[in-house]
């Protein structure tokens, strides 16, 4: 419930800065729109589950976050889980590393600051087939949302989590 809660809230501010933008008549030079003051932590990062979209304003920090399992973070292009996870063959890239069941508790943190679909996968094994993969659409945003938190949980996996295409890579804070 708090989920859908939050998706629809994400959903209204979008409608809100795009039914502003168009009101306007014109749109300022991204490069100069002030970036939002907003985080989302997916936890637990784990397979199994099934991660619906989310959408957030640029700027956003992005944690994934996961305890004692091989998993790791990969960008990928788009909506399918890829045969082999290649740098650069098609866009992919490997932000985080697979860790091993021995290293803790681990986590991914980076900044989505350009607009656009971002499609994280893990890249371990089967994981994304078993749906440990997540769309995160970025939005220009021209207002902080100041000190917004969010932690998204999944529920239990009940099938294939389809997504949308795919875009340019987040900037990395930590690894």
């Amino acid at each position: 419930m708090a989920t859908t809660f939050r998706i629809v809230c994400s959903i209204v501010l979008l409608i809100a800065v795009v039914g502003s933008a168009s009101a306007q008549g014109t749109l300022r030079n991204v490069s100069t729109l002030p970036v939002a003051n907003y985080s989302l932590t997916i936890s637990p990062w784990e397979n199994h589950y099934q991660f619906p979209p989310v959408s957030v304003p640029s700027g956003t920090v992005l944690t994934f976050l996961w305890n004692n399992d091989d998993h790791g973070v990969y960008l990928v292009e788009n909506d399918q889980c890829p045969d082999a996870y290649t740098p650069g063959k098609g866009g992919q890239q490997e932000l985080f590393p697979v860790t091993s069941k021995t290293a803790g508790v681990s986590n991914y943190t980076t900044i989505l600051k350009a607009p656009g679909l971002y499609h994280f996968v893990c890249q371990e094994g089967t994981h994304c087939l078993q749906g440990q993969r997540i769309l995160i659409t970025v939005f220009n945003s021209t207002q902080g949302i100041p000190g917004a938190v969010q932690t998204y949980a999944p529920g239990p996996q009940t099938g294939s989590q389809a997504g949308v295409a795919g875009a340019a890579g987040p900037t990395s804070t930590s690894g």
